[in-house]
């Protein structure tokens, strides 16, 4: 899983924008950087949302209830392709 996630993000997504949607090089990087940054910042911030929950760290006993929260939330979500 995550070396395609590795190879969607560094190969395939700067690529589709730049030849199918025709973004400059440059913005392609800017936002790609951007991403990057900003994702970045929100994974050193999860701690600020966990620990309330008692989540920091996470233990095996949160993995039920946090996955069927997500696959119950993901359901309600309308599903588009």
């Amino acid at each position: 899983m995550f070396g395609s996630r590795d190879v969607w993000f560094e190969i395939a997504l700067p690529v589709f924008l730049r030849n199918t949607i025709g973004w400059a090089g440059s913005l392609v990087g800017l936002v790609m950087g951007g991403y990057i940054v900003i994702y970045g910042g929100l994974q050193t911030q999860a701690r600020l949302f966990l620990r309330p929950c008692g989540c920091v760290p996470p233990k095996s006993n949160h993995i039920v209830p946090w996955t069927i929260l997500a696959t119950l939330v993901r359901r309600a979500l309308p599903f588009t392709h």
